[in-house]
């Protein structure tokens, strides 16, 4: 998540970055070593709130100015860093989401996207020649929906053995248990911690929709936290935030309204479980992957769905995340050292 304003990455408020703790904390490796951009504003935060798990160690790295520049550039940017680690022998396994390692490491891929033939993502479906070749020579690739494995093995068939799906994205551990569990204290707020930049969040189309219902005059406004600092000329009934990772977690103890326009089913995020898990009310596209009782086929019927919101209860709102949320003591079925050795074997 990176700052158009100022150039640096927020680790923190990145979904991919929590998907990859999350799956850290449930494994039963030794020592793990994350890379993280060396030009971030969040660093000491991130030290903070990983100060307790001693096996956990972060180390600096270069990435490009955006994710395609990093996914194109990134090992050839630090090509000195990762021939000392080849060379040096101490570490087992590389595990990442940027494909196209040619390396000696042993290497697990985790897939939370990929070419989708529905899906128009050019800045994705570039690199699908090369995520294929990655998938071919790893121990295994994970992805975060059936939607991505079913694609992959309907043009490479002979991966069957490679691809798994694995939707556990979030961690008991990274998700405070926070005073104030229960319904927002502005039940006619809705909150859009997304990027107003990602077309797939569709907030000109929602802005268009709200304007044309006249939401505002009925009450409603809308609190955005604009992460990548992109959002501009707002309209009146739109208000912006800019919150540390432990306020953003304030908010989402009280279960505040979601308008999340995205599609679950093809693009599983982190943060939408996070939303879940914490209760809030999330109006977004009917999916297979997860069960939502505030969920609308279409945007035209989002008023509709507004007047008839309902709150999940502390017990519903864990059952509905139980599939993708790691308990505190869990081990991960994938991520741990006694399956890695048998596919390494």
């Amino acid at each position: 998540m990176r700052s158009y304003e100022t150039g640096k990455y927020a680790i923190l408020k990145d979904g991919n970055f929590q998907l990859t703790m999350a799956r850290v904390l449930a494994s039963d490796f030794d020592e793990v070593f994350v890379t993280v951009p060396e030009d971030s504003s969040d660093m000491d935060d991130l030290l903070a709130r990983f100060k307790d798990h001693s096996n956990v160690h972060f180390t600096k790295v270069k990435y490009g100015a955006n994710a395609v520049e990093t996914r194109e550039r990134f090992w050839g940017l630090n090509e000195q860093l990762m021939s000392g680690i080849e060379a040096d022998g101490s570490v087992d396994v590389l595990v990442t989401d940027i494909t196209g390692y040619s390396g000696n490491l042993s290497v697990i891929y985790n897939f939370n996207i990929t070419k989708l033939p529905e899906l128009d993502r050019p800045y994705i479906d570039k690199f699908f020649e090369q995520d294929l070749k990655s998938i071919e020579q790893s121990l295994f690739t994970t992805v975060l929906n059936p939607r991505q494995r079913d694609y992959i093995l309907e043009v490479r068939p002979d991966l069957l053995n490679k691809v798994i799906v694995n939707t556990k994205c979030a961690h008991e551990d990274l998700l405070p248990q926070v005073a104030g569990y229960g319904h927002p204290s502005d039940p006619m707020m809705i909150f859009w911690p997304f990027r107003i930049s990602d077309k797939a969040y569709q907030w000109k189309q929602f802005c268009e929709m709200f304007e044309r219902e006249q939401l505002f005059y009925k009450g409603w406004w809308v609190l955005i936290t604009d992460p990548n600092d992109t959002a501009t000329d707002l309209p009146e009934f739109v208000q912006k935030t800019k919150l540390t990772k432990d306020e953003y977690y304030e908010i989402l103890s009280e279960g505040p309204i979601v308008v999340m326009l995205d599609d679950i089913d093809t693009v599983l995020h982190p943060g939408t479980i996070e939303f879940f898990h914490y209760g809030s009310p999330v109006i977004a596209f009917e999916a297979d992957l997860l069960d939502n009782p505030n969920a609308i086929k279409s945007l035209d019927e989002l008023p509709q769905a507004l007047d008839r919101i309902r709150f999940d209860s502390f017990d519903e709102a864990r059952w509905r995340t139980h599939r993708f949320v790691y308990s505190s003591h869990e081990i991960d079925q994938y991520y741990n050292q006694v399956f890695v050795n048998v596919r390494k074997a």
